[in-house]
């Protein structure tokens, strides 16, 4: 994991709350119709998954047009299933990364879809 993307999950796990917008950041606004940055690292990626991003360059995930995990109710809900897998270091999402990409987010995509 990035070091600046286990930074920003701690913050998150601190709490268990969603994070404000920062509007101070130098890529903001980085996603169309942004509500949320609390997983401004997805902690999905790369989630390959067609209706969130793509393949660039061969082999290079791309979620640059994804603002479904920038929305508030997709943002309550992850946090809560971070709960619910007891989630509470950065390093735990690496342990159980398999099962949030494929359990936890096609979960939350069919209560809220893209």
């Amino acid at each position: 994991m990035h070091p600046l993307a286990k930074e920003h999950f701690k913050k998150i796990l601190e709490k268990y709350e969603p994070l404000e917008i920062n509007k101070s950041c130098v890529a903001y606004p980085c996603h169309p119709n942004l509500e949320d940055c609390t997983f401004c690292y997805c902690p999905f990626y790369p989630c390959e998954d067609d209706f969130l991003g793509k393949y660039v360059k061969a082999a290079m995930w791309s979620c640059e047009s994804c603002d479904w995990i920038h929305r508030r109710d997709i943002t309550n809900e992850i946090i809560e299933e971070m709960k619910n897998l007891c989630i509470h270091e950065p390093e735990d999402i690496e342990k159980v990364w398999y099962d949030l990409k494929n359990n936890i987010k096609d979960k939350v995509k069919a209560k809220y879809p893209p």
